[in-house]
Order: structure tokens, then C-alpha cells, then sequence
């Protein structure tokens, strides 16, 4: 079993006023619908058994509706992922490599799915925890999102 971690801040967007009796995944796709261009900066954490953390990353994103994102990973390695309507390109910096494949609607593009405005996958896929003001942290379980 491998959990996914990401932490999502909202802080530089204009938020709307969240019903204090909304869930944290209603005030989350609320403070994303209006929204058309994002970036900011996010910290993925997995997890395998037993709690353990497998791998951590951090890095920049940018966001822009409909389609449009960009996922760069700062560390511990140097990568950028770009996907747009019909691709996705991924560079990585450290290997000197570039690759190009079909934007599927796989496991791989939930970040994308989840800021790209898909509250069905959101919904689905991710618990939802209101941290703060504007910061949120979505978990969730690969192999149950997968069937498994």
C-alpha cells in the first residue's frame, strides 16, 4: 500500500468567503473554480507500509486553464513537467533527457486532474484536510484509488 501526500497553499489567490458549514473538499474546489492562472510552490511526501516515507520532493507549479500546467520538481533532483491538451513533456535536467508522451487520464495526472478543476477525481481520490486559511493537504491511498 503507498500513500500519496501532497500540500497545496493558496495563499496568493483570492479566495472566497468558505460557509463555515461547507466540508474541506467543498471550501478547496471553491477556492479553485475561480481561478484560471495559479503557481506556487508544493511538497509531495510517499508513503509504503508501515507508514514509511519512500520519497519526498518539492518545487514550483504553474497552472493555466484549461489545460495548461506545469509541474517542476526542485529537489532532491531537477526535472520539469509540462502537460498541455494532448501531451505531456518531461525533462530531466540531471540526465540530460527530454520525452513526450499522450496526456492519459492515468494515476500519474491526478495533481494535474485535481488543479486542473476535476472534482470528480478530487472527490474520489483525495481526503481533504483544511490546514489553514488558504493551505490544504490532500491524501490518499494509490492502491485503493486504483482498485486494488
Amino acid at each position: 500500500m503507498m500513500k500519496f501526500l501532497l500540500c497545496l497553499w493558496l495563499a496568493a489567490v483570492p479566495l472566497v468567503s468558505f460557509a463555515q458549514t461547507g466540508s474541506d473538499v467543498d471550501d478547496l474546489i471553491a477556492a479553485l473554480a475561480p481561478v484560471r492562472q495559479l503557481q506556487g510552490s508544493f511538497s509531495q511526501r510517499q508513503y509504503g507500509q508501515d507508514n514509511a516515507l519512500l520519497a519526498e520532493s518539492s518545487g514550483k507549479f504553474r497552472l493555466l486553464r484549461p489545460g495548461y500546467f506545469s509541474w517542476e520538481i526542485l529537489s532532491p533532483d531537477n526535472q520539469l513537467i509540462v502537460a498541455g491538451p494532448q501531451y505531456i513533456w518531461h525533462h530531466d535536467r540531471d540526465l540530460e533527457t527530454v520525452t513526450r508522451r499522450p496526456v492519459t487520464t492515468d494515476e500519474e495526472m491526478t495533481p494535474l486532474q485535481i488543479l486542473g478543476g476535476d472534482e470528480d477525481a478530487l472527490r474520489k481520490k483525495f481526503q481533504v484536510v483544511r490546514k489553514a486559511e488558504g493551505a490544504f493537504v490532500l491524501v490518499t491511498d494509490i492502491d485503493d484509488a486504483q482498485g486494488e
